[in-house]
């Protein structure tokens, strides 16, 4: 990747709650996160291998 982007971070979440509650109380909460840009995928093709599922409760274990 080139430009502004540093990371590329593919999510799936259930609905735009919880992508809300991704965005603003976990990745921003993270030291060095000044900005978040976000693109939200409406249909899906077809499923990249290896993508995680996991849950927001999953991942505060």
């Amino acid at each position: 990747m080139t430009g502004e982007t540093d990371y590329l971070i593919k999510a799936r979440l259930p609905n735009l709650k919880a992508m809300s509650e991704f965005l603003m109380h976990r990745l921003m909460s993270v030291p060095g996160v000044g900005s978040i840009k976000t693109s939200v995928v409406v249909e899906e093709i077809e499923c990249a291998p290896g993508l995680i599922n996991a849950t927001l409760s999953d991942s505060r274990s």
